[in-house]
């Protein structure tokens, strides 16, 4: 009879059985990426709950929602131009391609509307906000990627949908 732990084999593990060292650095990177989001979203929240409200809400000097909808933009526009580079191959999807340039263009209209009102800062987030589902569902109609991958890209987008939901409660209870 052995007491020995029994060993994992490594291809087929979970990322949550892995060692933090084998697991891919994108992970890392990916969760890392949500920091941005909640800190400014922490503050924007922070404003809104104790504070004067959430237009007062500054990160570093800067209006807090507008790093958070820049951030998001810039994001958003990193992950179309990744799509765009794993699908300009000869057999990449042209519908991919169209849908990654469609998103970093609305990306950057966002980031020129929010200069212009109230109401346009909400249609920025929330067209921000639809910009990642709607690139999660383009990548997974045509891309195969490994389990991994697509399970931290779903709950990566889980989680920012779910912040610009709740900077677009804010900002609407604070107009």
């Amino acid at each position: 009879m052995s007491f020995d732990k029994p060993q994992i084999n490594q291809q087929n593990a979970t990322v949550e059985q892995q060692k933090p060292a084998q697991r891919p650095i994108y992970i890392a990177l990916g969760y890392a990426g949500l920091l941005p989001f909640a800190l400014s979203l922490g503050v924007i929240l922070a404003a809104a709950v104790s504070g004067p409200g959430v237009h007062s809400a500054a990160l570093l000097g800067l209006y807090a929602p507008y790093v958070f909808i820049a951030y998001s933009a810039c994001i958003l526009s990193f992950l179309s131009g990744a799509v765009w580079r794993d699908n300009t191959a000869e057999h990449g999807a042209a519908s991919l391609l169209i849908i990654s340039n469609v998103l970093a263009v609305l990306a950057w209209l966002c980031l020129l509307a929010i200069q212009v009102s109230q109401m346009l800062m909400l249609l920025a987030i929330a067209v921000l906000m639809s910009g990642y589902l709607m690139l999660l569902r383009a990548e997974r109609m045509v891309r195969e990627v490994d389990d991994r991958y697509t399970a931290m890209r779903y709950v990566l987008t889980a989680w920012v949908v779910a912040m610009h939901l709740l900077l677009l409660v804010c900002l609407m209870g604070d107009v």
